[in-house]
């Protein structure tokens, strides 16, 4: 009974494993943003920095207070006196004016701003190292295709060398010669496959997914309407959250000189107070059963030694140098953007090419194969003509690496990354 429990269950997961779905690119991609704990603790902050805001803002409201004491005293003079005196006190306080609470409340609102673009920011880093590790291992599995035809091309070519050797057609260096390049095809293999396997460890870490199967890459099929709708997400304008960030920056620091120059300004203050005692008997000390009073005050500084002087020119030099910070991520972004749309459009401008030379490999393959059968051509040409035909597709999808690379480069430049999705028509299973 148990053993054939086991056996549904094995049957079971071998049956899922089978049918399991492949990682699409965007499978990956809102895989590891639900997954990473790293966005949630940057969201976290985020919210934090929001309730500080609100903190500061507080300052703008009143602020209402009660208040209560009860004191048992005796007092001594020509007799004793004992008194009780139970008190109440309602207090209300308003700020009409403060500078210095706009321009802290300004610049928390920054500092808030900041941190929901460093939640983005960190999104489009987990982007970039999830597609990374994606198209590294699209890669590496061309790679390992290639390097299985030349195993199979050179073995062949030994196989042929040894049966010339025993004949004394060829000598001994011709059969070293080849099983070097055999073994060294072995050796290179054996390091890719554990390259390949790395790559998917990093995408089962990204996405918390096991037994993960890689589509492949439709190279067939005509991919000129999905290269069309590429260019077309990836022709939007530059909306950089490092060049987001650095404005944000920016403006943090002239809020802080506004704050500091606020050290200048008066401040004005409403208190209202209400209190009320309940006593036994009255005292000297406690004549008043009721007051009541409102304060308007104004605080003029005048001279703190030189203090808010040297925290203006402060924020003023941070500030130039917030500026400066953002001329420079202005030239690097525009940079990067400019080589990442040349070798886009050149990447796209050979997809065309590739995929003629791919599809003119696979006739010269087929007629290779029909002569083979035939018995008019060896599997030495045979083994040749596929290697051929592997060359060909491990530099075509090298040069899809590159578009895609730099197509996704110019998506976190325009900010636009919900196009990752369009990838998803470039593999065998895509819509």
């Amino acid at each position: 009974m148990k053993s054939n429990l086991y056996k549904s269950i094995l049957f079971y997961m071998i049956a899922m494993t089978l049918h399991a779905e492949p990682l699409t690119f965007s499978k990956a991609y809102n895989l590891a943003l639900e997954k990473s704990h790293t966005l949630k603790s940057s969201d976290y902050m985020y919210q934090s920095e929001t309730q500080k805001t609100e903190e500061e803002e507080s300052a703008l409201y009143p602020h209402l207070n009660l208040s209560g004491s009860y004191k048992k005293a005796r007092y001594y003079s020509s007799g004793v006196s004992k008194q009780t005196v139970a008190n109440y006190t309602l207090s209300f306080k308003q700020s009409i004016y403060n500078a210095g609470t706009y321009a802290r409340i300004n610049v928390q609102k920054q500092h808030s701003k900041y941190a929901n673009l460093d939640v983005k920011q960190k999104k489009i880093a987990l982007t970039q190292d999830i597609m990374k590790a994606y198209l590294d291992a699209m890669r590496s599995d061309a790679k390992i295709k290639l390097l299985e035809s030349d195993i199979t091309y050179t073995r062949s070519m030994q196989t042929k060398i040894q049966k010339q050797f025993v004949m004394r057609l060829s000598d001994k260096v011709d059969l070293l010669s080849m099983q070097v390049e055999y073994n060294s095809a072995k050796i290179e293999l054996d390091k890719e496959k554990k390259t390949y396997n790395t790559y998917i460890q990093t995408l089962e870490e990204y996405t918390e997914e096991t037994n993960i199967e890689m589509p492949q890459i439709n190279l067939r099929d005509n991919v000129q309407p999905l290269l069309d709708s590429m260019k077309k997400a990836a022709s939007g304008q530059i909306k950089s959250i490092d060049l987001a960030q650095s404005h944000t920056v920016l403006k943090m620091k002239e809020y802080e000189l506004k704050q500091a120059k606020a050290g200048y300004y008066p401040k004005i203050d409403l208190d209202v107070v209400y209190s009320k005692s309940d006593m036994n008997s009255r005292t000297v000390q406690d004549p008043f059963t009721k007051s009541e009073y409102a304060v308007i005050s104004l605080s003029m500084p005048l001279y703190d030694g030189g203090y808010n002087s040297a925290a203006v020119e402060v924020a003023k030099l941070t500030k130039q140098a917030a500026n400066e910070d953002l001329q420079d991520t202005k030239q690097k972004i525009d940079v990067k953007y400019k080589n990442a749309l040349s070798l886009f459009q050149s990447s796209m401008d050979s997809v065309n090419l590739y995929k003629e030379a791919l599809e003119s490999a696979h006739l010269y393959v087929n007629a290779v194969k029909t002569k083979y059968d035939k018995g008019q051509d060896s599997v030495i040409e045979y083994n040749k003509a596929k290697q051929k035909l592997y060359n060909i597709r491990y530099k075509y999808i090298n040069n899809i690496y590159d578009m895609l690379q730099s197509y996704l480069q110019i998506l976190t430049y325009t900010n636009n990354l919900e196009h990752i999705v369009l990838l998803d028509k470039l593999l065998e299973d895509g819509k």
